[in-house]
């Protein structure tokens, strides 16, 4: 089943005009895939579908910021080695 990811998804690159941060959803291969595909990989429960634009941003940005945390303790694991 291909059509999903790398250069053979339906929609553009980020860098060639595509939307940053999309994720294609499963739905295309849970009929045809021999085993269950049980959540997608952006919001798998279902929780921010009825969350407001700003609730969404402020949620990124929440994302954002920890990733940040988490780079810089892994940098301190680092160089305590």
């Amino acid at each position: 089943p291909a059509g999903l990811w790398g250069e053979v998804r339906p929609d553009s690159h980020y860098m060639r005009g595509g939307r940053p941060g999309v994720y294609p959803s499963f739905d295309k291969l849970r009929k045809d895939f021999p085993h269950p595909i049980p959540f997608d990989l952006f919001d798998p429960f279902g929780l921010s579908k009825n969350a407001s634009p700003e609730k969404k941003e402020r949620g990124l940005i929440a994302e954002l910021n920890n990733g940040r945390a988490a780079q810089l303790g892994i940098i301190a694991f680092m160089a305590e080695a």
